[in-house]
């Protein structure tokens, strides 16, 4: 993020020879894209998630691209001690009303867990990835399916997983959601944060794109 801030590609630490990456899921080169190229400065809504096990680490966070309040969300995957992803997810058009509340994170997707509270990688992975009830349960109609669901990050030591799926919005459908016109299927790649909290998983959706 320092070398984003600071608009230089050399601050980056060491690239693989094949690094992939993406802005809004299009393959870009390191140094173009949105990011790079536009004024961009942080603030104070940072949530971290990392897994030194996959070699796994994202940032969620609010920052202002050329003055504007911008959701977004950074993945970086490291293959021996070389980046060899980088996924940028990014959106702006924020609600005034909604910057007040994308202030200060939550401390429960910032804090340590105790150790004897916290529960196993496996049981991590498996809450996360089961995410659907709320298509289940038709509470999101217009919601066709989520694939891929993509946990890839099992941040142990805070109890939060970093997830990068695919919604599938299907605008046939009655209660379809407002941005996708009637008829039209419409895709979404997000970020959400899940929080384990004395046995139960809470969500944190930060970005969509």
């Amino acid at each position: 993020m320092n070398a984003i801030f600071t608009h230089d590609p050399k601050a980056v630490p060491a690239l693989a020879a094949d690094v992939r990456m993406t802005e809004n899921t299009g393959q870009i080169n390191v140094g173009e894209g949105v990011l790079w190229r536009s004024k961009v400065e942080p603030t104070t809504l940072k949530i971290y998630v990392a897994d030194p096990v996959a070699g796994q680490v994202a940032l969620q966070a609010r920052l202002t691209v050329q003055g504007r309040d911008t959701l977004a969300a950074i993945r970086l995957k490291v293959n021996r001690g070389k980046i060899s992803e980088v996924e940028q997810l990014h959106a702006g058009n924020i609600a005034p009303q909604a910057v007040e509340l994308l202030t200060t994170p939550r401390t429960i997707l910032t804090e340590d867990v105790p150790p004897n509270q916290r529960v196993s990688r496996d049981v991590m992975f498996r809450v996360a990835n089961s995410y659907s009830q709320q298509i289940d349960t038709k509470i999101f109609a217009y919601m066709k399916r989520i694939r891929p669901r993509r946990a890839l990050i099992l941040d142990e030591q805070k109890q939060t997983v970093g997830t990068f799926p695919l919604f599938i919005h299907d605008g046939t459908r009655r209660g379809a959601a407002p941005e996708a016109p009637p008829g039209m299927l419409q895709n979404l790649v997000t970020m959400e944060t899940f929080a384990c909290e004395a046995g139960r998983f809470i969500t944190s959706r930060q970005r969509r794109s």
